[in-house]
């Protein structure tokens, strides 16, 4: 992973408010990360995940006020072939209801209550696991290493927990 961050639109706060990362995967393939929290604009929070692959894109607006998803396939069948946006019903019990929050609100303040309260009475949280979080923080802890090496590569660690955890 070769990683930069900057601080560019206020200088005063002690930490990066923009970042962009590139990542070499074990097959060659290559993935791009990039995030701007801090802007000369108010336009409320927007998470956006893209994902290009050889037969296919997927392209996924968690938070805009009605969340989409959007698939491109490929290939010779004209049947499939071309962009769908698939009708998804989200779980009644998800917590995840961006639209009706107000403007400034802590945008994760029930997603984490959500995850606690789940663990706390035996289930499975929706989304993540603890594992998956772990993983996360290996990449983000990479290019972190990566911004201050100057941008050089730096290796994820593949097992972020210490022996015995």
């Amino acid at each position: 992973m070769s990683a930069f961050t900057a601080n560019r639109a206020k200088p005063g706060f002690d930490g990066e408010d923009l970042a962009a990362a590139i990542l070499r995967y074990a097959s060659g393939g290559l993935g791009e990360i990039g995030t701007v929290w801090s802007m000369n604009a108010d336009i409320g929070m927007r998470n956006l995940l893209e994902i290009y692959g050889t037969d296919g894109t997927l392209s996924m607006r968690a938070t805009d006020p009605f969340p989409r998803v959007e698939v491109y396939r490929g290939g010779d069948d004209p049947l499939y072939r071309g962009w769908t946006t698939p009708h998804i019903e989200p779980d009644a019990a998800e917590p995840h209801d961006y639209g009706s929050w107000p403007p400034h609100t802590h945008h994760y303040k029930r997603e984490v209550a959500s995850y606690v309260h789940r663990v706390l009475t035996g289930q499975r949280p929706f989304g993540p696991t603890l594992e998956d979080g772990l993983a996360c923080l290996s990449v983000i802890a990479a290019g972190y290493a990566s911004a201050a090496a100057g941008g050089g590569a730096v290796a994820v660690d593949r097992d972020p927990l210490p022996a015995g955890a």
